[in-house]
Formats: C-alpha cells, structure tokens, sequence
C-alpha cells in the first residue's frame, strides 16, 4: 500500500506545471502585448461596418473579445484563471475562426473574380492557422505548460493579425460592391425614366 501511493505521488509530481522563469514570462508578456494591439486593431475594423449583425462582423468580435482575454491572461488578469481555461478559450477561438471563413466564403460568392480570388487567398491562410492552432491546444506538452501557452499566442497572434486584414478586406469589398449594384439601379432607373419620357 505505501509503495503504490509513492507511486501516485510521484506521478502527481510529474503532472505539475514547470514554474516559468523571469525570461519565459518576458516572452510571454511580449506576445501578449502584440495580440492586445491587435485587438485594438481588429476592434477599429470592426466599428467601420455600418451593419453590425453581419456575420463576418459577429465573428470577428467574437475572435478579438476571446484574443483580448489572452492578452489579459498574459498580465494575470480576466476572466481566464489556469492554463485549462486558456486552452479551453483558444479551441472556441480557432472553431471561431472556421465560423469565420465560412462566412467570408459565402460573402466572396457576391463577387468578381479578381475581388474572390483576393478574398479566398487570404481566408485560404487563416484555415490552417485554425487547424494548426487546434491541434498544438490538443498536444501534450507534458509539464511544459508555458511552452504550449508560447505556442497558443504565437499562434493566435497571427490569425489576429489575418483577422485584421480579412476585416478591412470584406469591409472595402462590401463598399464596393455596394456601390456597384447602386451604380446599376440608377443607370437601371434613369434608362426607365427616359423609356417613359
């Protein structure tokens, strides 16, 4: 009986986190500044769509409201208290993510070809990233927790920084086929008019 709970005890030993040392947790704070930038980014995006329920807008503040809460995390702060609840986060965030794709796919389904082909270049980088960042959340990194968390930010920085670009992308493409398809009904109004005259 001793013996096998000296074995336990040794296993509980094993599953405790490594302590970050005054570099890691430097890093860590660094990358974290990074993603809280932007999201300040993503956010100014965001606030120039005039239809704030549109879908791309949605998912979008869903994925800079969850990467503001891992920049908090990286200050100690929020409403993310262990690393389980990080990992937790940033599987919802990468699921996000896909939401996302999803609905700028069907968005790029309104355009010209060369205004599609730009749009679905930039979500074809976004997909993995999603992929890539659900599979280092699922990775055992055994007692190097602050190796993952490194990983998870890197991570979730660069699709940040494509959320961004795919926002200000989808935003002046709405604009401009918004002001095509006005452009058409009043040629399209105007030829009427004068049919009638």
């Amino acid at each position: 009986m001793f013996l096998l709970s000296q074995k336990n005890n040794a296993n509980l030993k094993s599953l405790k986190p490594d302590k970050p040392d005054s570099e890691e947790q430097a890093k860590i704070a660094k990358l974290g500044l990074k993603l809280g930038l932007l999201t300040s980014d993503a956010d100014c995006e965001i606030e120039k769509w005039e239809d704030q329920e549109n879908e791309i807008v949605q998912y979008g503040r869903n994925m800079s409201s969850m990467a503001y809460s891992l920049y908090l995390f990286t200050r100690g702060e929020g409403p993310l208290k262990t690393s389980q609840d990080l990992i937790h986060q940033l599987e919802v965030f990468a699921a996000e993510g896909l939401k996302l794709t999803s609905s700028v796919q069907a968005f790029s389904k309104q355009l010209k070809d060369d205004d599609k082909l730009m749009l679905l270049l930039e979500i074809n980088k976004l997909i993995p990233l999603c992929h890539q960042l659900r599979t280092v959340t699922k990775t055992s990194l055994q007692n190097k927790v602050f190796l993952k968390v490194d990983k998870c930010i890197t991570k979730t920085r660069s699709m940040m920084a494509l959320l961004v670009q795919l926002l200000s992308l989808c935003y002046k493409l709405l604009k401009k086929l918004q002001m095509e398809n006005n452009g058409w009904v009043s040629v399209t109004n105007k030829d009427s008019m004068d049919g009638k005259i």
